[in-house]
């Protein structure tokens, strides 16, 4: 092989082993899921039951709940949950549009790696997108994983320091009504 041939070999696996660019902001990777894949998921009476851990302060529940739900906008409630899963303070509501929960998942290229993995979660094991955040000033990472057939939040986020983590959010329960239900 040449020289030239072994140098374009390189550069073409190079090229392929990069993450996907956002087509309309190359300063940013792809977004796992589109507006309209998690409008068609998370449709009124949708609910994922979250367990944060923080370090310090124990675990905590909380449930999220789709309220209301059209081609623009989605209504989300959120209530803390006590240990039995029983409402452990007022319910919140938050409107936002589609767009704007997909802007979420927003993480600037540069700083962002991009990889592929199965995680064992308490819904199963799960094909994910993960999405590892570096700040450059504290080395602190932020890990974002994505189930590539659960469109909406992630089923695990988590804030680490020096490889230790401070925080941790992981979907421990997740339903959405039958396609008659909506």
């Amino acid at each position: 092989m040449t020289r030239s041939a072994l140098l374009l070999c390189v550069l073409a696996l190079a090229c392929c082993s990069a993450p996907p660019l956002d087509p309309d902001d190359p300063t940013i990777l792809r977004r796992p899921f589109t507006a309209q894949e998690m409008r068609d998921e998370m449709v009124p009476g949708f609910t994922v039951q979250i367990l944060r851990q923080t370090a310090g302060a124990g675990d905590r529940f909380e449930l999220w709940r789709v309220l209301e739900a059209d081609a623009e906008s989605v209504v989300i409630e959120s209530c803390p949950l006590d240990q039995s899963g029983a409402p452990a303070g007022p319910p919140t509501s938050t409107a936002s549009t589609w767009v704007e929960l997909r802007n979420h998942a927003t993480f600037p290229a540069e700083r962002t790696a991009l990889s592929e993995e199965t995680l064992e979660t308490p819904l199963g094991a799960l094909d994910c997108w993960l999405y590892r955040i570096t700040d450059p000033e504290t080395g602190a990472m932020r890990e974002f994983h994505f189930a590539k057939s659960l469109p909406g939040p992630p089923v695990r986020f988590a804030k680490l320091k020096d490889g230790a983590p401070l925080e941790v959010m992981m979907q421990i329960k997740r339903s959405r009504p039958a396609a008659g239900g909506r």
